[in-house]
């Protein structure tokens, strides 16, 4: 065989017929909670949008944007051992409207960093999760649509992050709850007994220096190979 592909005997309309396909496909098999790192030097997380919403009108100024949001090792990290720091990152665009003409240009971003400051001592994102849905989205701090870039509720399509309790000190339920991405750290945890298809494995530990508590929901448990 060449290049080491497999060969599939495919029967067809009573015929045999043999198709060729590389070993490597299986790695779209994979499910999304596994990051194989010699393959792939990104894992993709969720996509979060901003658009117009049904009662801005032709007055209104609001965001139109785009982020795919990937972990990935920080710079000078490359290897998936115990501790290793990961950084969270975004690729898409922003672009500004009034109504429906356009303030700006649309502005196109690769690996635009989450966990960077707003040119002061805060954070520039927050990531929050409502309480009574369990939605997910990221959100700029600042002065509204004419100093944001993204926006405000910039909403996930997925829900992969909650909060260890939505619970008030009063007994009362938090609608929604936010952690500052400045201070929240992504590393690998290679103690945990973590196996894929019997190849040892490292989880995705979160920490945040303000004890917000947030962490990966229920149902997403990823591990690192």
């Amino acid at each position: 065989m060449l290049g080491g592909a497999k060969v599939l005997v495919a029967f067809v309309g009573g015929f045999a017929g043999i198709t060729g396909f590389s070993s490597l496909s299986s790695l779209e098999w994979d499910p999304s909670n596994v990051w194989r790192t010699k393959n792939k030097n990104r894992f993709y997380l969720t996509t979060c949008r901003q658009g117009r919403r049904g009662d801005d009108g032709e007055s209104s100024k609001w965001n139109n944007s785009v982020l795919e949001v990937y972990l990935t090792f920080k710079k000078g990290v490359s290897s998936v051992e115990q501790g290793a720091e990961l950084q969270l990152v975004g690729d898409g665009h922003y672009q500004r409207f009034t109504g429906s003409v356009p303030f700006n240009s649309i502005t196109y971003k690769n690996s635009e960093d989450l966990h960077q400051h707003n040119g002061g001592s805060e954070t520039w994102f927050v990531f929050t999760v409502s309480g009574e849905t369990g939605n997910n989205w990221l959100g700029e701090t600042g002065g509204g649509p004419e100093s944001e870039r993204y926006g405000s509720v910039v909403m996930c399509n997925k829900k992969l992050f909650t909060f260890d309790s939505f619970l008030k000190t009063d007994g009362r339920r938090d609608t929604q709850k936010s952690a500052d991405l400045l201070t929240t750290k992504f590393s690998l945890d290679c103690d945990a007994n973590k196996q894929y298809k019997g190849v040892k494995g490292c989880s995705i530990k979160i920490e945040s220096s303000n004890q917000k508590g947030l962490k990966w929901a229920d149902g997403f448990d990823p591990i690192v190979i």
